[in-house]
């Protein structure tokens, strides 16, 4: 068990700097650079399918090296503490395929050798640190702990639209994997400073990759309601992450815009803006009026929002009804992490909160593929994208219904963690 007790301020901010280095590289790279990369080797309608594939394999690695990421931080210390030597580790990898990013790739394995180390390291991160919340935070802070999460990851998200996509349409395409490369490496070396103090090392006698592999189809006996969590999120994410990967060329074939690249971080900078106020203001206040209201309100929001993006004809209506989807998805990312938070078991948190951390990268891979084919199969045309954000909206009402179980076996005796058998508020 962790030191856990109330924090300042100052401490969750910076507990929660590594979530937006990685965060600063993750969306930038997928909207931005990876779609140009593909778009300059195959410009044809076979890209969309092409970033699918590449999308959908490379994060499905990423979630495996999450897992067991997770897993091995809860069960086995290397170095000089329980969580930080792993997100160091994760990080140093990140760097290292960026640099190689910066060599010429002439083809599509190349593209995607790049696109899944770049995974590999950031999911060595991520699933070490997302079971920083549950190890140091006690309970009654972690919603306002997790909307400073969700608000430094939206944050992260912006910035590194805004800068990338600043750098692109100047053709400065190095700068910006250098500038990536700085943020990852003074964000993570932030998060580990400020918990360096605050880590027990593990050291069993045996622990090893065989047992780790063993361990993620092993989940603890009583704690169906988190996996039920689980479910909603994934399939809420479902209908938001993949559609980053084809924004680009939504506004370059759809919108009919001659610099999309440019457009893409103006969007995306306004849309995380409101992210962000959703995560950080909604995130504090579950903590103080519980979480179950803001949680299903999340989905129909964005839903809504999505569903009528297709009847849009302008730029501007579409970061105006954008701004809603990123209302709901802050709300959402903050509320359902501080849940999962206060659900997973404890000295299981790695693992658990791994199982979480599929809702939102799985999601994205399999999304990302499910778009790419519907895109590639009606030619990147108006109507392809009119398929892809209505499923997106369907998907959102899937996220709804099963979150409505979530909230139904629920009970207001459930409050504490392990007082009751999957106990929340």
């Amino acid at each position: 068990m962790e030191l856990q007790k109330k924090r300042s301020l100052g401490f969750l901010v910076t507990l929660n700097s590594v979530h937006f280095g990685t965060n600063y590289l993750w969306l930038a790279y997928e909207s931005l650079i990876l779609p140009m990369q593909i778009g300059r080797i195959e410009p044809s309608s076979l890209s969309e399918l092409y970033l699918g594939l590449i999308a959908f394999f490379g994060v499905s690695t990423g979630v495996i090296i999450s897992l067991l990421s997770g897993i091995f931080s809860d069960n086995y210390s290397i170095f000089f503490g329980k969580r930080s030597p792993y997100i160091l580790i994760g990080s140093a990898i990140t760097v290292i395929s960026l640099y190689s990013g910066l060599l010429s790739l002439g083809s599509i394995y190349l593209i995607f050798i790049v696109f899944a180390t770049i995974q590999i390291g950031t999911n060595i991160s991520s699933g070490s640190y997302q079971p920083l919340l549950p190890d140091l935070i006690v309970e009654e802070q972690r919603g306002k702990a997790a909307g400073i999460n969700g608000f430094a990851t939206l944050i992260g998200n912006a910035a590194g639209i805004a800068i990338t996509g600043y750098l692109e349409s100047l053709e400065m395409y190095r700068y910006s994997l250098i500038a990536m490369m700085i943020v990852i490496l003074a964000s993570s070396l932030i998060t580990t400073m400020t918990i360096r103090n605050n880590e027990t090392p593990v050291r069993p006698k045996k622990f090893g990759f065989v047992k780790a592999a063993k361990e993620i189809f092993r989940p603890k006996r009583g704690y169906e309601t988190f996996f039920i969590l689980v479910a909603g999120s994934f399939m809420f994410f479902l209908g938001i992450t993949g559609l980053s990967f084809f924004e680009y060329y939504y506004f370059q074939n759809v919108l009919n815009i001659s610099n999309p690249a440019s457009q893409v971080a103006l969007a995306g900078v306004a849309v995380l803006l409101f992210s962000a106020l959703g995560s950080v203001l909604f995130g504090s206040l579950s903590d103080k009026y519980g979480r179950k209201l803001f949680l299903m309100a999340a989905p129909i929001i964005s839903g809504v929002a999505t569903a009528l993006i297709p009847g849009l004809h302008s730029f501007t209506l579409f970061v105006v009804v954008g701004a809603f989807i990123g209302l709901g998805f802050g709300i959402f990312f903050s509320i359902s992490k501080a849940m999962a938070s206060d659900l997973a078991p404890e000295n299981h948190e790695g693992k658990y909160m791994a199982y979480y951390n599929i809702s939102v990268s799985e999601s994205s891979a399999i999304a990302s593929l499910l778009y790419g084919v519907v895109l590639a199969s009606f030619a990147s045309s108006r109507f392809g994208f009119t398929v892809v954000f209505e499923m997106s909206a369907l998907f959102y009402l899937f996220a709804f219904l099963i979150l409505f179980v979530f909230v139904k076996r629920m009970s207001p005796k459930r409050i504490i963690k392990h007082e009751k058998r999957d106990g929340i508020h």
